[in-house]
């Protein structure tokens, strides 16, 4: 079930560009779902990118490290201060995603201006494509 968009995600990585492993890029994901990290970091390693972990205090750190694409934030995470995090990230990539019963959360999301806000279903539905826009080539997006 996991797979099904998995062919088309894999052409991406074939460009003429080094993989995001190569450049050393990474993402950031801030979460202690140990079942979502390991199905987070495991998708993205099939691709030959790298997610690391990391608790909700080291985003500055991170954001500071060229090498950083953005971060994967999960909104459940005990003590996340939201807007504190993404005024860390800078000009990183915030993907936020949480409980659809927890309206506030999301909205506090959105209102702390994280580049997108999803429901966890549908960012586990679309994990694929959103590690993909996470690693794509800078040229791309602008």
């Amino acid at each position: 079930m996991e797979a099904h968009s998995l062919p088309s995600i894999r052409a991406i990585m074939t460009n003429d560009d080094a993989s995001a492993e190569t450049r050393d890029e990474f993402a950031v994901l801030i979460s202690r779902d140990l079942f979502f990290v390991s199905r987070i970091t495991g998708t993205a390693s099939g691709f030959g990118w790298k997610v690391i972990t990391d608790g909700v205090n080291n985003a500055a750190v991170h954001a500071q490290n060229a090498g950083c694409r953005g971060f994967l934030i999960d909104l459940t995470t005990p003590g996340l201060d939201i807007q504190s995090l993404v005024d860390s990230a800078g000009d990183k990539v915030t993907i936020a995603f949480g409980p659809h019963v927890q309206v506030k959360r999301l909205e506090d999301a959105k209102a702390a201006g994280c580049s997108t806000v999803l429901p966890r279903s549908r960012f586990d539905s679309t994990l694929n494509e959103i590690l993909s826009s996470v690693f794509a080539d800078q040229s791309d997006q602008s």
